[in-house]
Protein backbone atom coordinates (compact mmCIF):
# COMPACT_ATOMS: atom_id res chain seq x y z
CA UNK A 1 0.00 0.00 0.00
CA UNK A 2 1.83 3.13 -1.18
CA UNK A 3 2.02 5.96 1.29
CA UNK A 4 2.70 8.48 -1.44
CA UNK A 5 1.28 8.96 -4.89
CA UNK A 6 3.20 10.84 -7.56
CA UNK A 7 0.95 12.21 -10.32
CA UNK A 8 3.16 12.11 -13.41
CA UNK A 9 0.55 13.67 -15.70
CA UNK A 10 0.10 16.67 -13.42
CA UNK A 11 3.88 16.99 -13.11
CA UNK A 12 4.30 16.96 -16.90
CA UNK A 13 1.59 19.62 -17.25
CA UNK A 14 3.32 21.82 -14.66
CA UNK A 15 6.66 21.50 -16.40
CA UNK A 16 5.28 22.17 -19.87
CA UNK A 17 3.32 25.19 -18.64
CA UNK A 18 6.62 26.53 -17.28
CA UNK A 19 8.19 26.20 -20.72
CA UNK A 20 9.83 22.77 -20.60
CA UNK A 21 9.53 20.80 -23.82
CA UNK A 22 6.92 18.01 -23.53
CA UNK A 23 9.38 15.21 -24.32
CA UNK A 24 11.82 16.43 -21.66
CA UNK A 25 8.98 16.86 -19.15
CA UNK A 26 7.80 13.28 -19.76
CA UNK A 27 11.28 11.84 -19.29
CA UNK A 28 11.77 13.86 -16.12
CA UNK A 29 8.40 12.71 -14.73
CA UNK A 30 9.24 9.05 -15.43
CA UNK A 31 12.62 9.47 -13.75
CA UNK A 32 11.05 11.07 -10.69
CA UNK A 33 8.42 8.32 -10.47
CA UNK A 34 11.14 5.66 -10.61
CA UNK A 35 13.17 7.44 -7.95
CA UNK A 36 10.17 7.69 -5.61
CA UNK A 37 9.40 4.02 -6.26
CA UNK A 38 12.81 3.01 -4.95
CA UNK A 39 12.09 4.56 -1.57
CA UNK A 40 8.35 3.99 -1.14
CA UNK A 41 8.87 0.39 -0.01
CA UNK A 42 11.08 1.61 2.83
CA UNK A 43 8.65 4.16 4.25
CA UNK A 44 7.49 3.33 7.76
CA UNK A 45 3.96 4.51 8.41
CA UNK A 46 2.54 5.19 11.85
CA UNK A 47 0.02 2.37 11.33
CA UNK A 48 2.83 -0.12 10.68
CA UNK A 49 4.85 1.15 13.61
CA UNK A 50 1.87 1.04 15.98
CA UNK A 51 0.91 -2.49 14.96
CA UNK A 52 4.50 -3.71 15.30
CA UNK A 53 4.94 -2.15 18.71
CA UNK A 54 1.54 -3.37 19.89
CA UNK A 55 2.54 -6.94 19.01
CA UNK A 56 5.92 -6.74 20.74
CA UNK A 57 4.93 -4.79 23.85
CA UNK A 58 3.29 -7.71 25.74
CA UNK A 59 6.44 -9.81 25.31
CA UNK A 60 8.55 -6.97 26.63
CA UNK A 61 6.29 -6.54 29.67
CA UNK A 62 6.50 -10.26 30.45
CA UNK A 63 10.30 -10.13 30.38
CA UNK A 64 10.37 -7.19 32.76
Amino acid sequence: MPALKFDTLSYVKQLTSAGVEPQVAEIHAMTMANAFGLYIDNVVTTDYLDSTLDKRFPDFVLRM
